[in-house]
């Protein structure tokens, strides 16, 4: 069993993600791809950054060589997007 399906929540977000943004049904379906194949992914985007991250680890923890395309992954650039995000979440919820 993969580590990265094992919690409910996660693998729901993960095939949310792989349905909104591949042909993939699902995260499972996306690690069984055959061949060479590997997925292409905009990281600017938060949710295919995460997705990008999960593929990479579970690849490599299987024994994989195959790593995500990514296009736009400046971390930098990420993790202040995700701290703004936060505080964006935070005055919403505090305003509520």
């Amino acid at each position: 069993m993969n580590i990265y399906l094992t919690h409910r929540s996660r693998q729901a977000k993960l095939d949310r993600i792989c349905r909104a943004h591949s042909g993939f049904r699902s995260f499972q379906e996306l690690l069984e791809a055959k061949g060479s194949y590997r997925p292409t992914l905009y990281t600017w985007i938060l949710d295919l950054a995460y997705l990008a991250d999960c593929y990479d680890s579970a690849m490599a923890a299987q024994g994989d060589d195959r790593r995500t395309y990514r296009y736009g992954d400046d971390r930098i650039q990420i993790k202040a997007r995700n701290r703004a995000f936060r505080r964006q979440q935070r005055a919403i919820l505090a305003a509520s």
